[in-house]
């Protein structure tokens, strides 16, 4: 962002000396300058300009001297710095300046060279001014998020604790309902509590008075794949008992010729002085979990032998490439590839970056989920699966993207309608939703979901479903950008050692220049392409492609790779006629003529052989066309024509 600086005085010649002396920063936009001729006329300024950095002020002028205009600015515009200029010697009107806030002053006669030092010191001023008050406005706001942010956590703590009240009386139902095996043991080991599914598990009623470390005989309880009862000082129940929270799913209760494969969790409950009064331990039988785990360990493998052999084919592509460049260099067809390969091998790095960061996602669900998911679905009720694979479904196929700035509002709102319906953990679950792809107007239909206890987890596991979904798309995107890459370079790189002409579209030959040449374009090149149907040309279609390579290339390197690149595409009569326009700096008319000549080039040494306009020439020539050249500074038209009807010259010299 430039500098504005305001100049208040009334001698007519200041203004053109100070725009001369500053001349080149001005053209760079460094600095903007501002003149009034008296401080009314500089007042104005300031209402239409009012971030004005520096004001350089004369004392004695008509309407309102600068002294006055200092008492106006110093309370309304607290950020400008003032210079003041007074004739030598005049130090009362200087020190009084100086007491109303000037921050520097310069005698007159002007000296400019020290008016540039001065008002680069006040300008240094001026930017730490501005940036403490950057980092106080910044204080500022973090003090008010972290206060609303407190506030807003007292609130839902408030609104939990009381929640946790009501939830108390409804526990022991919670208990019997729920679809796992619930059991409880006091500090001395002995069972305080089992709900009906806990014995259905077992297989027998709870046994009086039976203690923690008595379970594993009175159940049958085995170490999975063993005949060995399950160690005492091993067992969930007793590790809770000693303080751990502890999961476990290598169970198993022999309950004659059937056995039955357990997954435990347990965990300690402590009273306020911290001592453990209770262990409670949840389980469930995983058999089906079991047969699912070796079904899913199975696909896993087969996705992955799948991504490594389509990463290896993009791999090979790029092999395949870099191997072309290193055989062709020799041509000037291939010292244009050669330009190309890093954009090119970064047009194909990049989808096989996306592929990798995809499947490593997909890798890392599967390592997280692969065992969890079917017990997950076991846990829950049969209209939250049915809400679950709705879900999956639904945002597995969305596309949107939104703006950090649009999920922020949308969290905000999502958040709103969660705590008007008075549902827990809203800024969890509005994120979870947001990130999912979930809109305000979807929420009344997911009111029974996110209502259910378990909906965190829910939500959770269902983001994790639809991001693999999402990676598995953006594998099908990269491969099919690599490929329209390759298959591209392929076309280019295509010789023909025939000789013959053929027939061929030369739209196709300018896209595959223009597909080699993307990552060039998109950094800053506005692309406008205006093709008529053309018929197809007999012609050298290789040797065509190095035509509108040249042009292409030396088009955009005359607008430093920012501007608008135009390729037009027509008939007229019986030639077709292309023309490439660019709005670069143009071609002097002292080197017109000599374009066309061998081993004449304006390029540094090193960086091109004089060769390309020549080549280009020769070829067009073999195809009896004409090229032309019109350039004027911001415009510059390269125009090919090429008659559809061509007289075969080398076979009427053969004759």
């Amino acid at each position: 962002m430039s500098t504005k600086i305001l100049v208040v005085d009334d001698e007519s010649d200041l203004e053109p000396l100070i725009c001369q002396k500053f001349r080149r920063k001005i053209r760079q936009k460094e600095i903007e300058f501002f003149f009034a001729h008296d401080g009314l006329e500089a007042l104005s300024q300031l209402e239409a300009q009012p971030d004005i950095d520096i004001m350089l002020t004369d004392i004695n002028m008509p309407q309102m001297d600068g002294l006055t205009l200092l008492t106006h600015i110093s309370d309304k515009y607290p950020t400008i710095q003032s210079i003041i200029i007074s004739a030598y010697g005049d130090m009362e009107n200087i020190r009084v300046a100086m007491n109303w806030g000037a921050f520097d002053f310069l005698t007159k006669p002007l000296n400019l060279q020290d008016l540039e030092i001065t008002m680069n010191k006040t300008l240094r001023h001026v930017q730490q001014m501005k940036q403490v008050q950057q980092k106080e406005r910044l204080a500022q706001r973090a003090q008010a998020e972290l206060l609303e942010h407190l506030q807003q956590e007292i609130a839902e703590r408030e609104w939990i604790q009381e929640a946790l009240r009501k939830s108390e009386k409804r526990l022991t139902q919670f208990l019997e309902a729920v679809p796992v095996g619930v059991f409880v043991a006091d500090v001395s080991g002995k069972t305080y509590y089992a709900n009906q599914t806990a014995q259905q598990l077992l297989g027998k009623e709870i046994v009086a008075d039976a203690t923690a470390d008595q379970l594993p005989e009175i159940y049958q309880a085995y170490r999975e794949g063993t005949n060995e009862i399950y160690p005492r000082n091993q067992q969930p129940l007793m590790r809770a008992l000693n303080g751990e929270r502890i999961t476990s799913d290598d169970v198993e209760l022999h309950q004659g010729d059937k056995i039955i494969p357990l997954e435990v969790w347990a965990t300690p409950i402590f009273d306020e002085q911290g001592q453990v009064v209770y262990a409670i331990a949840a389980f469930q039988d995983i058999t089906e979990r079991k047969k699912s785990a070796k079904l899913l360990a199975e696909y896993n493998r087969t996705l992955e032998i799948q991504v490594q052999q389509r990463t290896q084919e993009l791999s090979q592509a790029l092999d395949y490439l870099r191997t072309t460049q290193e055989e062709l260099i020799q041509s000037e067809k291939m010292a244009a590839l050669g330009q190309l390969v890093a954009g090119v091998a970064h047009e194909i790095n990049t989808p096989l970056g996306a592929i990798r960061s995809s499947i490593g996602n997909i890798a890392e669900f599967f390592t997280k989920n692969l065992e969890e998911l079917p017990s997950f679905l076991q846990k829950i009720s049969q209209e939250r699966q049915l809400d679950f694979f709705n879900l999956v479904s639904k945002f597995s196929q969305k596309t949107d993207l939104l703006s950090s700035q649009e999920k922020r509002r949308l969290r905000k709102e999502l958040k709103r309608q969660l705590d008007n319906y008075a549902i827990s953990n809203a800024d969890s679950l509005a994120s979870l939703l947001v990130n999912i792809g979930v809109v305000g107007e979807d929420i009344v239909s997911l009111l029974p979901l996110l209502q259910d206890p378990n909906s965190l987890t829910i939500l959770k596991t269902v983001y994790d479903l639809v991001s693999v979904q999402k990676s598995t798309r953006t594998i099908a995107t990269a491969t099919e950008r690599a490929a329209k890459v390759v298959f591209a370079l392929k076309n280019y790189a295509r010789y023909d050692s025939s000789g013959e002409k053929v027939q061929a579209n030369i739209i196709e030959g300018i896209e595959t220049v223009l597909t080699l040449y993307h990552n060039q374009i998109k950094q800053g090149v506005e692309l406008m392409r205006n093709y008529e149907q053309l018929p197809l040309l007999l012609c050298y279609p290789d040797e065509l492609n190095q035509v509108w390579t040249n042009l292409v290339h030396n088009a955009l390197q005359a607008m430093n790779y920012k501007g608008i690149l135009r390729i037009d595409a027509t008939k007229q009569d019986t030639n077709l006629i292309v023309t490439i326009i660019d709005n670069g700096q143009g071609i002097p008319a002292e080197i017109m003529p000599k374009i066309f000549e061998p081993f004449f080039t304006t390029k540094p040494a090193g960086e091109g052989s004089g060769l390309g306009l020549d080549i280009v020439k020769k070829i067009i020539d073999k195809h009896q066309g004409s090229i032309s050249v019109n350039s004027v500074p911001g415009q510059t038209n390269f125009t090919v024509s090429l008659p559809l009807e061509i007289t075969n010259k080398r076979e009427s010299s053969d004759a």
